[in-house]
């Protein structure tokens, strides 16, 4: 009898311990879960503190007055297609086109408009800017991103123009080290 009431308590602690073993596998799955959903909760967090900081916390009332006015009917007709699927906002500059604060205002309103399409309907939905500093900024930014390589071009016809000219290879390496 006691050797029976030892190999159940036995038994009994064996299942135990493979039951806190597989409580101990769960909780590290459930703690996995929660560190994810944790990161998840964060991105959304920053986020929303960052619209919160931006212009597109602003919110802007029109009354029924206003949406009756002239005024706003005819700006309505003037920037709305007739489906009223495309709109357009002309923003006027102060500075001249090619200047620089013009360049990073463009890059503001862009990030600007990115940022408060998203997570509504027309995140997806196409966002053309044109004009002078529009052109401008897109010039800017693509001489600054292949400078390197067009330098690399020019020097490299500099240097077979010199070869073609002295009509040897050596020879303007030569001239390169004496000067």
């Amino acid at each position: 009898m006691i050797q029976n009431y030892g190999q159940n308590s036995y038994n009994n602690l064996q299942n135990y311990s493979q039951q806190i073993d597989q409580v101990q596998k769960q909780l590290k799955k459930v703690s996995g879960q929660v560190h994810s959903s944790t990161s998840q909760l964060n991105d959304i967090y920053d986020y929303l503190n960052g619209l919160q900081q931006s212009g597109a916390a602003n919110v802007y009332y029109i009354t029924k007055a206003q949406l009756t006015d002239t005024d706003f009917l005819q700006t309505m007709l003037n920037y709305t297609s007739e489906n009223k699927k495309i709109t357009t906002l002309q923003v006027v500059m102060k500075n001249a086109p090619s200047s620089e604060s013009n360049i990073k205002q463009v890059q503001r309103l862009q990030n600007q408009v990115n940022l408060q399409l998203r997570g509504t309907p027309l995140a997806h939905d196409q966002v053309a800017m044109t004009g002078e500093p529009v052109s401008q900024a897109i010039n800017q930014s693509k001489l600054s991103h292949h400078f390197m390589s067009l330098l690399a071009i020019v020097i490299i016809g500099v240097m077979a123009a010199v070869f073609i000219v002295s009509r040897a290879i050596l020879q303007p390496f030569y001239w390169i080290m004496l000067s």
